[in-house]
């Protein structure tokens, strides 16, 4: 009796990071599922690198509960990718950009990982992908980085 493939989740599946992570696992054996909002560009490429999808917004209990129910009860590693990178100086600053961007990078993180812990066997795994600005902080951007 052969063992079914781990099961892996990606969110912001249809950009370059989620997509070639994908590819990857999808190289490595494992059943992928990738996320992303915009439905279109998943289905694209989930077709290409040979994984499953389902469109939902990762920040969204509900939304991201649909991607979980696809997986089939378990849950061997999540690569948590989406994220953006807008925003501007603090004066510059719209509170609906700001907003935006701390529920992509950081709710976001928070919503994926809660609704995936239950179904992680021991020994799973969650990667959360962040960005070389934790390092090097820049000017702007005041919600993606701290601005010096």
């Amino acid at each position: 009796m052969s063992e079914s493939p781990r099961v892996a989740f990606v969110t912001g599946g249809s950009s370059v990071i989620g997509w070639e992570t994908g590819r990857l696992l999808v190289a490595a054996g494992y059943d992928v599922v990738l996320t992303a909002r915009r439905e279109a560009v998943l289905k694209a490429a989930a077709d290409e690198i040979g994984a499953r999808y389902v469109a939902a917004d990762s920040a969204e209990v509900d939304e991201f509960a649909e991607v979980v129910a696809a997986c089939g009860g378990r849950v061997d590693l999540l690569v948590h990718a989406a994220g953006v990178n807008e925003g501007t100086f603090v004066r510059q600053e719209s509170i609906d950009t700001f907003d935006n961007v701390i529920r992509v990078n950081l709710r976001s993180a928070f919503v994926v990982s809660q609704a995936v812990l239950a179904l992680m066997p021991p020994g799973g795994r969650i990667i959360v992908v962040s960005s070389s600005s934790a390092h090097e902080p820049h000017p702007g951007n005041t919600a993606y980085r701290h601005s010096q």
